[in-house]
């Protein structure tokens, strides 16, 4: 009675075990959303089926078994050709085997349901085939997941390989780069400081009551300082790539540092500084002053004559940590506000600002520069302004 018992569970959970293996391989491939829930159904009547049995009620339990036995097949089959990131010959397989070991299932219990006389052993041989034919399907599901393992190895080994060859490639460009920039600044450097030399000597030779002269020394003497700023800018953007930029910190009075800023730069008829108070910052002073200087010049040289350029500083406080966030906003019509999407690209430049003198370089270092003192700049069109906020750590 004891042997019978175990038997009829047996062949229960061999149902349960194949859906079981059938849905641990399926559900990580791309199958029908009813698939999951079918499989929980033909648990829960395996479950009942062997409850039934388990107190004597195996007239009940036969024909719950006899229907999921049907019916769990079908839909295996049917999942298993449904679900498109299968190759078509492990379908094939997979079809076969499930089906097969099913039917023997089926043979199994009607042998027990229907015993044939002297032949008392036909569900012990029908188990033992299944036991045969089982390890077969899951040979077939390891071989397939082996191959796929192996197909992908191949791809992270193939993209590996791409990445450092990329890699060596964009390294070997940052290094030519950085001697051309380097031949550059001293090819150029050189007869700038000799161009800007007799400059300085020719203006004491000329009538300095010519206006049209002296305007004209000072045409060439700012183009002279447009070349530096942009070999400048060229050399900061190369140590930039190279991640070797000089970090020296130091305490900074915020108000007298921005003043000194707009009265180098000859606007102080166009900002108005908001400061809260002495306000202090421990970062880089070289750095700042070039994120600042940048964007006060933009705004100068984006914004009309008569236009005011805002700057305004104060602490703010997040998670425990203080910091600094110096806004700058101007006033720009729309058709010439920037792209925040490319705005912080190098070499950015807008259309329709082409004419206007520039190498595209600015926003780019400062977004670099930003990231070096710890901190984030972001960009927003707000009432017809251009605003700049930066945010630096204190």
């Amino acid at each position: 009675m004891l042997n019978e018992l175990i038997f009829n569970w047996a062949l229960c959970m061999r149902l349960a075990l194949w859906v079981w293996v059938s849905a641990a391989f399926l559900l990580g491939k791309k199958v029908p959303r009813w698939y999951k829930p079918s499989c929980y159904a033909i648990y829960l009547m395996v479950g009942i089926s062997m409850l039934l049995i388990g107190i004597g009620k195996a007239n009940i339990a036969n024909p719950i078994m006899l229907l999921a036995v049907f019916v769990a097949p079908i839909l295996q089959i049917i999942a298993i050709y449904k679900t498109p990131t299968i190759g078509r010959t492990l379908q094939i397989v997979l079809i076969l085997g499930f089906c097969l070991s099913i039917l023997l299932i089926i043979l199994a219990i009607l042998a027990v349901l229907f015993p044939v006389q002297n032949n008392s052993q036909i569900p012990i041989y029908l188990s033992r085939l299944t036991d045969f034919v089982n390890p077969l399907v899951m040979l077939s599901i390891i071989v397939f997941q082996n191959r796929l393992a192996r197909k992908e190895l191949l791809e992270v080994k193939a993209a590996l390989t791409e990445t450092q060859l990329r890699s060596e490639y964009e390294t070997k460009l940052l290094k030519d780069r950085r001697t051309l920039i380097d031949m550059l600044t001293h090819e150029l450097k050189n007869p700038l400081a000799s161009i800007g030399l007799a400059i300085d000597t020719l203006s004491q030779s000329i009538d300095s009551n010519s206006p049209h002269d002296q305007r004209r020394l000072k045409n060439i003497n700012r183009s002279i300082s447009n070349m530096d700023a942009i070999i400048e800018r060229c050399n900061l953007m190369n140590l930039i790539d190279q991640k070797s930029l000089p970090f020296s910190p130091s305490e900074i009075n915020v108000r007298e540092f921005i003043s000194n800023i707009i009265e180098n730069l000859q606007c102080e008829n166009q900002a108005i500084l908001s400061i809260q108070g002495n306000t202090f910052i421990h970062t880089d002073p070289q750095f700042l002053h070039i994120i600042l200087s940048n964007l006060i010049e933009n705004s100068l040289k984006y914004s009309s004559a008569d236009s005011k350029i805002t700057i305004r500083a104060q602490t703010f406080f997040i998670n425990g940590h203080s910091g600094i966030r110096i806004t700058i906003a101007n006033p720009v019509p729309p058709e010439l506000a920037p792209e925040p999407h490319s705005l912080f690209h190098r070499f950015y430049r807008h259309p329709l600002a082409q004419k206007t003198r520039g190498s595209g370089l600015g926003l780019y270092i400062c977004k670099e520069l930003c990231a070096v003192l710890g901190g984030a700049i972001q960009y927003q069109y707000i009432n017809h302004d251009a605003t700049f906020t930066i945010e630096l750590p204190q």
